[in-house]
């Protein structure tokens, strides 16, 4: 063979060689891209799960650190910082016992609950005090678990904690509230005996006094009467402040308890007219009386039904001089079966809307220079509107200022029938919200017809 064939048989050698070479590199070329862009995968994957642990590290709502065994912080949330005060700088690597009240500091491990957490692997839900950087005492509410690696070594503690602050704080308010309700209750409890205690002499007082009253007369003794009669007047006053006490201790205490009858309303004005005509002959006011016989039969308890007409009579007497005092009763069927409407309207001195706003709370009149000039303790229209609320009625007002009010004093005709649902007996410890009372400037009205007419008791 000659050295042409020889050289050529070389050359194509090296050719095919060359190419398998290149081929080789081509593939490993290919594989180094591919092997590339799944590394790169792989870091965006780790880029975008990172950032979405670090985000929810910031977002959570609970303190968060990371502490090593030995007691220091490792790393520290938006959370814990926050609540602290301290930059997450000023946190890493300072020992627990930094961020703990001097009360629950005792040892190196003791105070931030590692030891148990270590001991046991977990902590949960146990009360600490943290220590905030402008010196705040914060309770907490503290979880700790033990970090492992996958050889099992002990890495850190994750502490988790949760400011109970307002918990605590609405406990507090809780155990409170008790405390007030129970001292409520020990007050009409006392209220209550006292006045049964007071109501016994005030009886003998005004009993003899009228005893010595009528023997003085028979006797000629015309001098000492006005005074024996001062002294019956007087103790009868006393005696019906202490009644009203009675009965608001009883409202309170939820152990007022109705008597339910039924009676003729006609016959209840007429005993109320002739009790209220010397209060009436005082104030030389007027009285004029409409609808009694439409009232019709009345199941309710007398006593208390009686009660809250005198107190809207004698109001209405009270603060009118010279003036009409209009009650006007009036039947009217509505959604509930059937009411009856009683409308007390004077011609005096009227209200202001701020002092409506007053009216129906214990121990307040409409102007605190009302006491002076008119008397009264500001118990009688408070207690009137809790007892016509018993009996599943209400009492409502309208006023204008120097033309008089007008009262009206609503309730079921048959009481023992009257769903609940509609007005709640009033038993409550608290005082009647002001709103409501402004609320109550107009009359109410069943299946929208007035309850009055206005032009009966205008």
């Amino acid at each position: 063979m000659s050295a042409t064939e020889l050289l050529t048989q070389r050359l194509e050698r090296e050719r095919r060689a060359r190419k398998k070479a290149e081929a080789r590199l081509e593939s490993k070329n290919l594989e180094l891209s591919l092997a590339h862009e799944a590394l790169q995968r792989s870091r965006d994957a780790i880029g975008a799960a990172t950032a979405y642990n670090e985000n929810i590290w910031r977002s959570m709502l609970n303190t968060l650190m990371v502490v090593t065994p030995d007691g220091t912080i490792q790393a520290a949330n938006a959370a814990a910082c926050t609540l602290l005060g301290y930059s997450e700088a000023e946190l890493v690597g300072q020992p627990m016992t930094q961020i703990l009240a001097p009360l629950d500091v005792t040892s190196t491990h003791q105070e931030s609950g590692l030891a148990d957490v270590l001991t046991y692997g977990a902590l949960c839900n146990v009360e600490k005090v943290y220590l905030a950087k402008d010196a705040r005492l914060i309770p907490v509410l503290f979880s700790g678990s033990v970090m492992r690696d996958e050889a099992g070594t002990v890495q850190g503690v994750v502490c988790v904690a949760q400011d109970i602050t307002e918990r605590q704080q609405a406990e507090e308010l809780r155990r409170q509230k008790e405390a007030a309700e129970e001292a409520n209750r020990a007050k009409s409890a006392f209220l209550a005996n006292m006045s049964h205690e007071l109501r016994t002499p005030l009886n003998a007082i005004i009993g003899y006094s009228e005893m010595l009253t009528e023997d003085a007369t028979d006797r000629g003794w015309l001098d000492i009467v006005p005074n024996l009669r001062k002294v019956c007047t007087a103790g009868r006053h006393l005696l019906a402040l202490i009644n009203d006490i009675l009965d608001l201790s009883k409202i309170e205490a939820g152990k007022m308890e109705l008597e339910l009858e039924t009676f003729r309303v006609s016959s209840l004005i007429a005993d109320i007219t002739t009790t209220i005509k010397p209060l009436l002959e005082r104030h030389r006011n007027t009285l004029a009386v409409h609808g009694t016989n439409a009232g019709g039969l009345l199941h309710a308890d007398p006593v208390r039904v009686r009660q809250c007409l005198l107190n809207l009579l004698s109001n209405a007497c009270k603060f009118t001089e010279h003036g009409t005092i209009t009650l006007q009763v009036r039947r009217t069927t509505g959604q509930h079966g059937d009411w009856i409407a009683f409308c007390v309207t004077d011609t005096g001195i009227g209200m202001t809307a701020e002092q409506l706003s007053r009216l129906f709370q214990d121990f307040s009149q409409a102007d605190a220079s009302m006491p002076r000039k008119y008397g009264g303790t500001g118990l009688g229209l408070a207690i009137s509107r809790r007892f016509c609320r018993l009996m599943g009625g209400d009492i409502t007002v309208e006023s204008t200022p120097g033309q008089g009010s007008a009262f009206t004093f609503l309730l079921p005709a048959d009481v023992s029938q009257h769903p609940s649902t509609i007005f709640k007996p009033y038993t409550h410890l608290s005082q009647p919200d002001p709103k409501s009372c402004e609320a109550d400037y107009r009359r109410p009205s069943l299946q929208g017809q007035p309850l009055l007419d206005e032009r009966t008791c205008a």
